[in-house]
Formats: structure tokens, sequence, C-alpha cells
């Protein structure tokens, strides 16, 4: 499985390959799934089977790092995170012991493997780096997970359009953030992006100004689903409204056919999770605009994917406050301007954080040159964390930037982020 962050490749590794670990199995309200699965391979056989399953949003995205770094989807509001669906994981430990760990077995490694640190780490010694599924403190074989009865869902695909780069378009988009926590509160779900002018990302467009979302509502119809947003968009000013509304009978087989995401962009994150004071707050406007810099192409991606439901894991504990998961782009055409693009992000983030300072941002769609890693990914279980790593992992064996123990070796040359990374040395 890859990384956004390129974590899970490097010159001169070793590669444990977690793809070929393939196959799911359903017992009493449970499935076991091997490490390789895909957000599609496990939809399509819990829909086969009438049943419902927390996955990823993406139907490419692999379960294993998905999973293990606490896993956002589209029914996490609703269900709770990916990682909060686990009963127990086979994994195999940096001694190279396959063991079976749930809350009665080896439950220190069990917490700290449910949400702590997604993808595959990585171990350099001179020229050998040994690259393991799951996270920094084991390889993950496998992962027994709850599952649900199926569940029909209302999904609403509406197009907000205005003039652009407007006060109308500002209006409106900071008039949703405030409507958030409302729709979410009510069962609201889904994902949006926000262009300040279409024309100036995706050519041939018309000039507008358009925050685009997919909502998602269970157990609602679909006329149940709109009277749930009318209050935001009436709200709205000199906004036209373009909606495709369905209802689909089997959330998972529905899902299982979205198309995947795009690959092989030029592009950095910068991230942050907003609580209800933060979408409330009177800077929002002013915070939106220096995220989205004009002299950059405006882009505002979100998630309305709380994961509020309080379980005994290692989720980051700002997700349980969390309405919101924003993310902002940093774009670049040719390489020359890749270095500008890596050093304006930092500044751009920073008005998200000042915005939401209690809060963190999401490991796998964040900034992974983030000074104050510790803090935002894992928040107060960083002693615990490191405590447990240190424990099971004692060689460092399993490495990444930044993950759980990263402080405790140095990269002789290159910053340790994907290809670019330079030997590892102990601090």
């Amino acid at each position: 499985m890859s990384s956004i962050w390129s974590r899970s490749s490097g010159p001169g590794s070793l590669s444990i390959w977690t793809r070929a670990l393939q196959g799911i199995e359903f017992g009493d309200g449970t499935a076991k799934v091997m490490a390789g699965m895909t957000v599609k391979d496990m939809l399509l056989a819990a829909g086969e089977r009438n049943l419902t399953i927390i996955t990823g949003q993406d139907p490419d995205v692999g379960f294993g790092g998905w999973l293990a770094g606490a896993g956002h989807g589209p029914l996490t509001t609703i269900y709770g995170m990916g990682a909060d669906q686990v009963v127990e994981m086979e994994v195999v430990t940096a001694r190279g012991e396959f063991l079976t760990i749930n809350n009665h077995h080896h439950p220190d490694i069990f917490w700290a493997m449910r949400g702590v640190s997604p993808n595959n780490g990585l171990q350099r010694s001179s020229q050998l780096m040994i690259k393991g599924g799951g996270s920094t403190y084991a390889i993950m074989i496998s992962a027994t997970v709850k599952t649900y009865p199926n569940i029909e869902v209302a999904i609403l695909s509406h197009n907000y359009t205005t003039t652009p780069e407007s006060e109308d378009f500002w209006n409106m988009l900071t008039t949703f953030h405030n409507e958030i926590p409302y729709l979410s509160d009510a069962g609201v779900m889904g994902y949006y992006y926000a262009f300040a002018n279409l024309s100036a990302v995706i050519p041939n467009n018309p000039e507008i100004g358009i925050v685009s979302v997919t909502f998602l509502i269970a157990e609602k119809s679909t006329s149940e689903a709109q009277a749930i947003l009318l209050r935001m968009e009436k709200k709205f000013r000199s906004t036209t409204i373009i909606r495709d509304d369905k209802s689909v009978p089997n959330f998972s087989q529905a899902w299982a056919a979205f198309p995947p995401g795009s690959v092989g962009l030029n592009a950095r994150l910068g991230s942050r999770l907003l609580d209800k004071k933060a979408l409330a707050s009177s800077n929002l406007t002013s915070v939106l605009k220096t995220a989205m810099p004009k002299k950059d192409v405006r882009i505002l991606l979100g998630n309305l994917v709380a994961g509020r439901k309080p379980v005994n894991n290692a989720v980051l504990p700002a997700w349980r406050s969390t309405y919101a998961h924003v993310i902002i782009s940093k774009n670049w055409e040719i390489p020359s301007e890749r270095d500008a693009s890596w050093r304006d992000l930092p500044q751009h983030t920073q008005a998200l954080i000042d915005l939401a300072p209690d809060m963190g941002a999401y490991m796998s769609e964040s900034d992974p040159s983030d000074p104050n890693w510790q803090q935002n990914y894992y928040g107060s279980n960083y002693p615990r964390l490191l405590a447990i790593k240190k424990k099971w992992d004692p060689q460092g064996v399993f490495w990444c930037k930044p993950c759980v123990g990263n402080e405790l070796w140095s990269v002789s040359d290159g910053d340790g982020i994907g290809q670019n990374g330079g030997k590892l040395c102990r601090v």
C-alpha cells in the first residue's frame, strides 16, 4: 500500500508488500479482513451479504494503512472511526513474532495500533530499509472489524455557484461552514470542495465561484434529506443550486461504484480538524481567505466525517470533537516551482491552526514537515504511544516521518520524507 507522503517507498528498501494478503471472512457481526484488501473489495463483499462495513472514501484506498491511521470515511459520523471498529488484529512484531492482539491479549500494542500510524514504516540502516505495512509498531496481517445491517442512504450532489471571487462567494463558503455542526448533528455526512473561480482551476469552464458537495444522509428519503439542507440554503446570497439527488437501497454496493481519485498530482497538503467553536468564529471568512491565497488557485477541500464516538484507542483525541476535516493544497506546474510552494504552505495552514489551536490534524492528509507533529497528529496520547513503541520495537526496526519514535533518529541528509530521505542515525 502506498502513502500520500510516499512514506511507503525509499531508495535501497527491502519491502514487505501487504497487497497480496487478500480475503475477507464474515462472522456474527464481524468480518476478518486481510491487510491487502481495498475499500472496493470490502464494500463489494459486504454488499453481496446485505451488510454495511466501515471504510474510507476512495475505492482504491488500502484497508491496512487507512485503518491504522484512525480511518475517516463516509459513514464514520454514525458508526465511529475505522479504528473504532476493530475487535482483534493479527500482526507480526519487530521481533518476528506472529501475534493475535485484542483487549485481552497484548492490550497495549492493540491500543496503539488502532489509530496511531497510517501506511507503512521505514527503517534505513546504511543501505538497508525494511518496510512494514500497517504502522510503526508491527506489520498488520489482518483485522477483525464490526459489521452492521444494510442501510439505505440518500446521496445528494449539490453545486452551489455564484460570482467568482465575490463577497457572495465568501458569504456562501462561510455560511456553509457555519452550518456544518447543525448538519452533522442532524445526521448529514459527506465531502466537498470549493473553488473561488472554477475557470482558474479547470480551463474552459465558466467563471464561477463554486462549493460542490456530496451529502450523505442515512435512512432518509431524498425529500427528508433535502429538508435538512433547507435551513442552510436559505441563507446563501445570489446563489444558483444545481441538484442531483438519489436514494440508494444498498450503500455498500453503491459506494463501491464511485470512481477512484486522481493520483500523481504535483501538490502538497495542509489540513486542520475543526470543532464547533472554530466553525462559528467571527473570523472564519478572513481565515478562509488566508488559507486560500489569491496568488494561488483558490482551492479548499473538506470532509464532513466527524468521529465523535469515544472509544479507548489511540485515535487523536481531537477527532472526538471534530465536525469538519479541512484541507488546503499547494500545487505547482513545473519542478522549479515546487520549493516555493513548500515554503508557502505553512503560513496558509497556520491560519487554520490559529482558528482551532486546541485541535489537530489528520496525519495522512496533512503537511509531513509540521514541526509540532507530536501534538497535532497524536495529542495527549503521545507519551503513552512512545513508551509502547520503545517496548515493542526497541531497535527502531520501523520508522517514518513523522511517526511515533521518529525523534529517536536523525536523518543525515535529505528531509526523511518519501524518496528524499538520507541515512538514519541514532540520536
